[in-house]
């Protein structure tokens, strides 16, 4: 919070100048820039609203029409080497800050940052929300951190990057994939040994080790990746007792043209003091292709992929397939175990609108409450960022 407050304050500073600045609207909202472009301030954000619908079974959910995300940020630039971002979500569904940090780049080929960010750990997670493939990420992100806040230091060269970094638990608990609060080191190296505006090849590993507290549960969910439902398929329930956890994660993907394949696998081992220890895993193969002729762009230097942009007057089609699985079932502990089968169209109407329909069919055998589940789950999104 006091991080948040200094880039508020560094805003409110910035102001009374910011009324001779160049102000213009651009893909990326509103940008604020003096003439001797000392400083740089953008204020934007994302609207996903989201309609999901249910044919289930066993195990009942509701369907719903609301917003996913409603977010507004502010983020800027001080001087050459100076950066903050400030964003918070006003939805229903994941209300709460989100990206809250500074960053400094004065160091050849590294960037220091402090505050709460995604912990570098898994290729669709770091993904933006505005770009993934589809209007949910695979189940195997909910092995995944999430949001947490700390400090960290990356270093990038020519055919990849390496994170490095110390955290604590997310400003707003619910945003930690696993609920315990503690202490962790995350790490992350990506490779692009191919690399150009229409060709790539990435392979990945990330890995965490955390101390939980004492007295803090453990625990894994997941929904059957909707997000407008707090129901899930996938629990653990709160696993007392825990004392260190660790994850390991590898990625891989390969982009040509239009064509996109990307594939990732995830491993938590966790460690309970008078309990046997217990381990999850998941992992999803994914794979793309854009019916108008246009591509994924590509950052060596943060190892993930982002939006594609449109070269026709109608805008880029899209079509995705993806098969995912989560297994939280490991000895005593019964969390369910599945996988997804999902289908995929996307419709960029230009850089900052698009429109989402996915069809999933998900299967548990069992699900959390050991029962063999069906499930048939149909979503749409329109999605707008500024």
């Amino acid at each position: 919070m006091k991080l948040l407050a200094c880039s508020c304050l560094i805003a409110l500073a910035l102001l009374p100048a910011a009324a001779k600045a160049d102000a213009k609207f651009r893909s990326t909202g509103l940008v604020i820039t003096p003439d001797d472009k000392s400083y740089r301030l953008r204020l934007g954000g994302r609207v996903h609203f989201d309609s999901v619908r249910f044919n289930d079974d066993s195990t009942r959910f509701q369907d719903e029409d609301g917003f996913r995300r409603l977010r507004l940020y502010l983020s800027g630039r001080l001087g050459k080497d100076w950066r903050f971002m400030a964003d918070r979500d006003f939805s229903g569904s994941s209300p709460g800050w989100k990206s809250v940090w500074v960053s400094y780049s004065g160091i050849k080929h590294v960037t220091l940052k402090a505050g709460q960010m995604t912990a570098p750990f898994g290729l669709e997670e770091l993904t933006g929300s505005n770009d993934t493939l589809f209007v949910e990420r695979a189940l195997p992100s909910a092995l995944a951190p999430g949001l947490l806040v700390g400090a960290q230091g990356s270093h990038a060269w020519k055919h990849g990057s390496a994170t490095l970094g110390y955290y604590g638990n997310a400003l707003d608990a619910e945003f930690g994939k696993s609920a315990a609060t503690g202490r962790s080191v995350v790490g992350r190296a990506t490779w692009a040994p191919l690399h150009s505006s229409r060709h790539t090849l990435h392979l990945g590993m990330a890995y965490e080790t955390r101390d939980i507290d004492a007295g803090s549960a453990f625990r894994i969910s997941a929904s059957p990746e909707t997000g407008l439902t707090r129901a899930t398929l996938f629990n653990t329930s709160n696993l007392i007792n825990a004392t260190r956890m660790t994850r390991r994660g590898a990625e891989g993907a390969w982009a040509l043209g239009p064509m996109t394949l990307q594939a990732e696998y995830m491993r938590v081992d966790l460690r309970r003091e008078g309990f046997a220890d217990s381990n999850f895993n998941g992992w999803y193969v994914q794979a793309a292709y854009v019916l108008t002729g246009e591509y994924r762009t590509y950052s060596v230097s943060r190892g993930r992929f982002g939006d594609i942009r449109p070269k026709h007057k109608a805008g880029a089609v899209e079509i995705a397939v993806r098969r995912s699985a989560l297994d939280l079932e490991s000895g005593f502990v019964t969390g369910g175990r599945g996988w997804n089968d999902s289908i995929g169209v996307n419709w960029y109407l230009g850089r900052n609108v698009r429109l989402m329909a996915d069809y999933t069919r998900s299967r548990a055998s069992p699900d959390r409450n050991g029962l063999d589940a069906r499930l048939g789950i149909f979503q749409m999104r329109a999605q707008v960022d500024y």
